[in-house]
């Protein structure tokens, strides 16, 4: 999305908030007629440049690590593990306040999501100016790799490309996480596993 034109729209939003007091997301689209992408991008401008609080629900979250790599008396910087759902401005604001003082954030960088890191990220300048920019996109079944996988037959696969649930062992049908569905070294379906079966949500066709 162009940047003058989530500008251009964090100051409808700003506008329809500013006349009508707190909206939310569907009061938000009708005041102001952007999408919810639209919308979800300027508040993101306005919530950089400190003009927007939106309003987070407390959730329980997990720190694995946090640490401080730097400090001067009016900012620090620190690098955080944190499971998913972390709001990381609310972790500021509640470093700030259990300092005895307050704090906001004014930069974040993602190293790390799952088992892809910063490392492997591709500049978008790369990708604009790659003969084959096609040759960057990883397999799907390496960005899930993180889920347990189940390995069809052919006879199981023609059911479960037309939508269908099938049989699977106690020991599969035990974990309560996504789990991908795998024909020919292909990602063919994510489903979970209900009462023995399996059953697919997302099919793809081969």
């Amino acid at each position: 999305m162009d940047i003058s034109l989530i500008g251009a729209n964090a100051g409808s939003v700003w506008n329809a908030l500013h006349e009508n007091g707190e909206l939310d997301l569907t009061k938000l689209k009708k005041e102001t007629k952007l999408s919810e992408v639209e919308i979800l991008a300027a508040i993101g401008w306005l919530a950089r440049e400190g003009k927007v609080t939106p309003d987070v629900k407390p959730r329980q979250i997990t720190v694995h690590s946090i640490s401080l790599t730097e400090y001067t008396p009016d900012s620090a910087t620190f690098e955080a593990c944190v499971s998913k759902g972390t709001y990381i401005r609310s972790l500021c604001a509640d470093i700030g306040r259990a300092a005895g003082s307050c704090a906001h954030m004014t930069q974040l960088r993602r190293l790390a999501s799952g088992r892809f890191t910063i490392s492997e990220a591709v500049p978008l300048d790369v990708l604009e100016t790659a003969d084959q920019p096609e040759g960057y996109i990883l397999p799907m079944l390496d960005a899930l790799s993180d889920y347990p996988q189940l390995m069809l037959s052919e006879e199981s696969y023609a059911k479960i490309k037309y939508g269908s649930p099938i049989e699977i062992n106690d020991e599969a049908s035990m974990t309560e996480t996504p789990i991908v569905a795998v024909y020919q070294d292909a990602v063919c379906a994510i489903g979970f596993a209900t009462e023995g079966y399996f059953k697919p949500k997302k099919v793809f066709i081969q």
